[in-house]
């Protein structure tokens, strides 16, 4: 019987501390400009890095103009992380740096040659 009423008062305490901790702390909202200039940094450093390990099986010729790719891959992707890990980094500074990155990875990933058409999009430009 005499457990009771310690138990009781040492949830009652336990309570009283939650309820004073908890709707302190808030989860911090993320930041979009951040999250995509990871995402951006991690896939070109990861593109670099396998291009980079295949450069072997490349041609002489062909070597020269795969590492010019790569230095400016890689330089972009190390101008991202060095506003990334920098605590005075500047916004703007940082979107232009993402947006060059982003520039770079989409002329790498993205085949720039015009889409060939289908006999459906033939047949609706033959229509109009």
């Amino acid at each position: 019987m005499r457990r009771q009423p310690a138990l009781l008062a040492l949830l009652v305490a336990l309570a009283v501390v939650a309820a004073l901790l908890l709707p302190g702390t808030t989860t911090p909202r993320p930041d979009p400009l951040r999250e995509r200039a990871e995402q951006a940094a991690s896939i070109g450093g990861e593109l670099a890095g396998v291009a980079r390990s295949q450069l072997e099986a490349l041609p002489p010729d062909g070597r020269a103009e795969v590492e010019e790719v790569l230095s400016v891959l890689e330089r972009d992707v190390d101008s991202v992380m060095a506003l990334l890990e920098s605590p005075l980094a500047d916004s703007g500074a940082l979107t232009e740096a993402v947006f060059i990155l982003e520039k770079t990875l989409g002329g790498l990933l993205v085949d720039e040659k015009p889409a060939a058409t289908t006999d459906l999009e033939a047949e609706d430009d033959g229509e109009q």
